[in-house]
Order: C-alpha cells, then sequence, then structure tokens
C-alpha cells in the first residue's frame, strides 16, 4: 500500500515535468527566432521614436509589465480558490494541484497553476483588447460613411481621411503588449508543444504592426487585430476550463463548448474571412494599387491582380500615391511598395500559421475519440504532455 502511495506521488510528478525544452529541442532555430525578436524590439522602439511617440511607448511598456504581474495576481487567487474551493472534490480533486500546509492555503510550484496563470492573461489581453478594436471600428465605420471594413475591404486602403486618434494608441498599447508577451513566452512562462510556432507568431505579429505603425497601414493592422483577439477568447476559456478539467456533466460540458466555439469561430473568421477580406480583397488589392499607382511591376504573378476588379483599383491608386507622397516618397515609390508587399507576406505567414492550429484543433477532436476525455486529449495534442495518459495507467494498476 506504501509502495503503490508512493508511486502515484511520483507519477503526479512525473505529469508536472516539464515535457519540452526549446534550447534541447531545436537550439539553432531556438537562437535565430530569439535574436530575431532582440533586433526587433530596437527596431520598434526606433519607429516610435521617429513618430515622436517613445515615451508614450515605454509608458505602454511598463503599464503591460504591471498588468502582466497583477493579472498573475489575480489568476492565482482565483486559481487557488477554484481548485482548492469550489473543484476540491471528486471528481476534479484540485485539478490546479494547489499544496497546503499546516491548514494554510498556498499555491505551490504546481505547473498546472503556472499554466493556468500564463492562460488567465492571455484571457485578459484578448479580451480587452478585442472590445477596443471593436471601439475604433465602430470609430472607422462612422468616418468611412457607415460602411465597415470588412464590408468593404477597399476602404483599408483610404489615407486621405483623419484616422481617431485611439487608432494609434492602440497600436502601441499592442505592440507593448507583444513585445512584453514574447519576453516572458521565451524566458518567464511555460513552454508547450508550439512554442516555435507561437514564438514565430509573436515575430511576425510584432513585425505587422511596427510595419503599419511606421507606414500608416493602420487600417489594416486594426482589422487583424481585433479577427485575432476576438477568436483567441475561447481558445484562452477553453484551455483555461482544460486546466480545471471541467469536462462532462460534472463541470457542465465547458471544455467540450469552448472547443465547439474555438472551432465554428476559427473556421470563419481566421479560415475565411481574414484570407479573403483582409489578405486578397484587403492588403493584395491594394498593394496592387501601389503597384500601378507607383508605375512598377508586382512581384507576383500579374494575374493575381488582374484578378481584382479594373475600375476599383484605378479607383485605389490615387490614395497610395497621397500616402506616399505624405510620407515623403516621390514616384515610382519603392519603399511603400515595398512594406506593402512584406507586409502582405507577413499576413500570408499568418493564415498559414492558422491553418496549422485548426490542425492541431482538429487532432484534439481525434484525442477526444480515442481517450474519450477532452481534459487528456488536450493535454496530449496542444501541450505535448503524453505522460498523463501514462501516468493515470500507472495508477489504475496500483
Amino acid at each position: 500500500m506504501g509502495l503503490g502511495g508512493k508511486q502515484r506521488r511520483e507519477d503526479k510528478a512525473t505529469r508536472e515535468e516539464i515535457v519540452f525544452n526549446p534550447a534541447k529541442k531545436a537550439p539553432m532555430l531556438n537562437t535565430v527566432l530569439t535574436g530575431i525578436f532582440l533586433f526587433q524590439i530596437t527596431w520598434a522602439f526606433w519607429a516610435t521614436q521617429r513618430m515622436g511617440m517613445l515615451m508614450e511607448q515605454v509608458a505602454c511598456v511598463v503599464g503591460v509589465v504591471v498588468a502582466v504581474y497583477a493579472s498573475e495576481f489575480v489568476a492565482e487567487l482565483l486559481g487557488t480558490f477554484l481548485s482548492t474551493q469550489v473543484l476540491a472534490g471528486p471528481p476534479f480533486n484540485n485539478p490546479l494541484m494547489v499544496q497546503t500546509c499546516d491548514g494554510e492555503l498556498h499555491s505551490g510550484p504546481s505547473k498546472s497553476m503556472i499554466k493556468f496563470k500564463a492562460q488567465f492573461w492571455q484571457l485578459v489581453i484578448h479580451s480587452s483588447m478585442a472590445v477596443l478594436e471593436w471601439v475604433v471600428l465602430a470609430q472607422v465605420t462612422e468616418i468611412s460613411g457607415g460602411v465597415s471594413l470588412f464590408e468593404d475591404p477597399t476602404g483599408m486602403s483610404v489615407f486621405n481621411q483623419d484616422d481617431p486618434p485611439l487608432l494609434t494608441w492602440l497600436y502601441l498599447i499592442q505592440l507593448a503588449i507583444w513585445i512584453v508577451t514574447a519576453v516572458f513566452h521565451i524566458w518567464v512562462f511555460q513552454p508547450q508543444s508550439d512554442y516555435f510556432v507561437m514564438l514565430a507568431h509573436h515575430i511576425v505579429t510584432i513585425a505587422l504592426i511596427t510595419i503599419s505603425l511606421q507606414n500608416n497601414f493602420m487600417r489594416f493592422g486594426l482589422a487583424v487585430l481585433w479577427i485575432h483577439d476576438l477568436t483567441d477568447i475561447p481558445i484562452d476559456l477553453l484551455k483555461l476550463t482544460n486546466y480545471l478539467q471541467l469536462e462532462d456533466k460534472a463541470g457542465f460540458f465547458l471544455v467540450e463548448l469552448s472547443y465547439a466555439v474555438s472551432m465554428g469561430m476559427w473556421g470563419y473568421y481566421r479560415l475565411f474571412l481574414y484570407p479573403t477580406a483582409v489578405v486578397s480583397n484587403g492588403a493584395m488589392q491594394g498593394c496592387c494599387a501601389a503597384t500601378s499607382a507607383g508605375l512598377g511591376t508586382s512581384p507576383l504573378p500579374e494575374s493575381l491582380c488582374a484578378q481584382f476588379n479594373p475600375s476599383v483599383r484605378t479607383a485605389l491608386e490615387p490614395q497610395w500615391a497621397h500616402l506616399s507622397e505624405n510620407n515623403g516618397e516621390a514616384t515610382p515609390y519603392v519603399t511603400t511598395r515595398f512594406w506593402c508587399w512584406t507586409e502582405t507576406g507577413l499576413l500570408s505567414t499568418l493564415f498559414l500559421m492558422h491553418c496549422w492550429w485548426y490542425f492541431l484543433l482538429l487532432g484534439i477532436l481525434y484525442k477526444i475519440i480515442i481517450t474519450g476525455s477532452p481534459h487528456e486529449a488536450g493535454r496530449q495534442q496542444y501541450e505535448g504532455d503524453n505522460s498523463l495518459i501514462q501516468g493515470d495507467k500507472q495508477d489504475k494498476t496500483d
């Protein structure tokens, strides 16, 4: 009996071990991506310094760091309460493995709690930013005569209208969030199996925000940011409810519901609306207009630009000429065209990442069918924790 109890404790510890080490898994890739990110920090602050908003950007970074630690404090209190009070008994059995000592509750070095706190921060930023972006989208829609950027994606290429001041502040806040989040992703948070994909996503996002900010492509970025933050909310809820093991009837099927909502929202917003409205009809059509306005050639086959309505493309050409000349560039607008096509390429890269993550989500469905447990499926497929099943199997044999 004693040996069995000891074995179960060892199995529990095994399930809590770090199962993904980026430096050991792919040291060269880890070094390259980390180096790119460090370069991006210098680039981002240089861009905001040119705008005369360096101190505002620094203030945003400091504010985000404070928000991270405040979020962790709240998440630890909430997680401890839920795990040791609401979910202390069967079938949950303290899912975050919060330790108790002499009757006093405290949060130990549980990896489940660390992941819970990290994901709670993601929920905070995605929810708050989605609301702020919705407000800015409404302001842009009003300026554009009541037509939203998604109803008429060519509105992303309108540069002779004054954008709401809140849009610039949104960019500064978002840039600060992604810089701080990348720092925590690399050096603080628990690595998961998609560590490199997530780091590449952070790098691409920081590049997109910086390019948009320094070239005034901010309406493109606004649409991209809103889609991403909105659709990340159910993913955050999926992971949080999974850490708390709120599955099946006992957990009111919260894991299953979060999974279903995630699949539906990602399928529509990220796999349909994003590539059609933002990448194709927004960014690519705009770059084609910028190319023809500058009497240049597209880096892509002409057939891709030929698919767009010639009259719409012609109507957008003065907008891109206005933007380029406003930025101090004369025809053939080489710099504007370069950054426009670079941004389109990065947006396309994001879409490929969307496809990969959707594949991972589909993999969770497969694992649910195989294991019969959404919690175990999420741990295996998304976080790379294959030790869970092995440990549970050992528990049952003791």
